[in-house]
């Protein structure tokens, strides 16, 4: 008897539990927003955007034809729009032939089927015949994804995610870049690269563990690395981002695969989990190329 009513108090504790943890994430947890206010955003140029329970990389609604569809704003994503099997069915495309696919750093990923998408609509943004591809959705990982969309679609928009919030902004009014003295924000000059198809991939410089580093940012992967290649094998790394000071733990080490020549050595990929946890805004500032970052 004592043990059936411990079996039922344990299930109700869990219960509970459970429904406070998703009611605290179902709420957001939200902080403040006045870096719409400090970016000179308009209302209407603010919207919401998808972080999962367990994936933190941010999705955004896209129309494909009179489908609305979220796809993960992946800047990682040179190529600019692909679809996966996970919507294979739902919206129109014509098949135009065989693809290879390729990770950001020009490795080989796996084979896909190239498609053109006949309309794509982003943030009132329509485009028209668009070159894409259709892939197993199980290449990109884990979770399941309806596809990505990159920069690409966002040239010459100032654009700022939001992931404690879950809002991403989009305008293509420049930044005054005077009138943002708030010392919470820091700038970093992104590195140009002379490459057509990776220009939209975005790198910067910083400290990493007291060495000046190239730093690598990409939305759409969800854990965090430190090269391979370094020889210290801790997982907790130090970052210098301008004059503010970082500590970021339980990063893995992997290969960063880029072969670009770059000021000083690549170091350190800063992708959607560590900016998730840290609860970082970044604003991605394609006019004047330029990246702004502050925790909220």
């Amino acid at each position: 008897m004592k043990s059936k009513v411990f079996s039922i108090g344990v299930t109700i504790i869990v219960i509970i539990t459970t429904i406070v943890v998703f009611r605290f994430y179902l709420k957001g947890n939200s902080a403040s927003l006045n870096w719409i206010k400090d970016l000179n955003y308009e209302e209407n140029q603010v919207h919401d955007m998808s972080i999962g329970f367990l994936n933190p990389c941010p999705s955004i609604p896209v129309m494909i034809g009179d489908k609305k569809m979220k796809l993960e704003f992946d800047t990682g994503n040179a190529e600019g729009i692909f679809i996966t099997t996970a919507i294979k069915g739902k919206v129109d495309y014509d098949i135009t032939g065989k693809s290879t696919e390729l990770n950001a750093d020009g490795t080989y990923r796996g084979n896909g089927t190239s498609i053109l998408l006949k309309s794509v609509d982003v943030f009132g943004e329509k485009y028209s015949n668009v070159k894409s591809s259709l892939t197993d959705w199980r290449m990109y990982g884990f979770f399941k994804i309806n596809g990505t969309i990159g920069l690409e679609y966002f040239k010459n928009k100032i654009v700022t995610l939001d992931y404690k919030n879950k809002k991403i902004a989009i305008s293509d009014k420049p930044i005054d870049y005077n009138k943002l003295q708030n010392d919470k924000y820091t700038l970093l000059p992104l590195e140009s690269l002379n490459t057509c198809n990776d220009k939209d991939l975005l790198f910067f410089q910083g400290e990493v563990n007291g060495k000046k580093s190239t730093i690598y940012l990409d939305t759409g992967s969800n854990r965090s690395f430190i090269n391979l290649e370094d020889n210290n094998k801790a997982t907790t790394v130090e970052v210098k981002l301008g004059d503010k000071k970082y500590k970021f733990k339980n990063l893995k080490h992997d290969k960063i695969g880029f072969k670009y020549k770059f000021e000083y050595p690549l170091r350190l990929a800063i992708n959607s989990d560590l900016l998730k946890n840290n609860h970082f805004v970044i604003t991605i500032d394609k006019i004047q190329n330029n990246l702004i970052i502050y925790q909220n």
